[in-house]
């Protein structure tokens, strides 16, 4: 991996490299996973992610699947705020969804009340 890094910081293809010697599911894309929540990755990425830049290199490290190197090609800040609003619509339409699906059910629902005193 030291190697295929060398040779990745003196210009060979990140994507080149990865197709030609990585046995991760991403080789096939040329090792582009696109892009990650980095709260949902294990600690190890973090950690190593957390201290790169775009376009630059990690060193080479161990996880619980293999060896890594990962190249940052970009990064993003996610707005919560956005996230926020977008789970409240979400929810709003599910509920909608739900009343009107019990509102149809007792359209077509008979009740006869046998017991006089309620």
């Amino acid at each position: 991996l030291i190697e295929l890094s060398d040779k990745i910081n003196a210009g060979t293809s990140f994507s080149s490299l990865a197709k030609l010697h990585s046995q991760d599911p991403s080789y096939k894309n040329g090792g582009e996973s696109g892009w990650l929540d980095e709260n949902r990755l294990p600690v190890v990425f973090k950690q190593h992610l957390s201290q790169l830049k775009a376009d630059e290199l990690s060193p080479p490290f161990q996880t619980q699947q293999g060896w890594r190197v990962i190249k940052i090609i970009d990064k993003r800040r996610v707005d919560n705020h956005l996230i926020a609003v977008k789970s409240k619509l979400i929810q709003s339409k599910k509920n909608s969804f739900f009343k009107n699906w019990v509102n149809e059910l007792r359209k077509g629902a008979y009740i006869e009340i046998f017991d006089h005193k309620l």
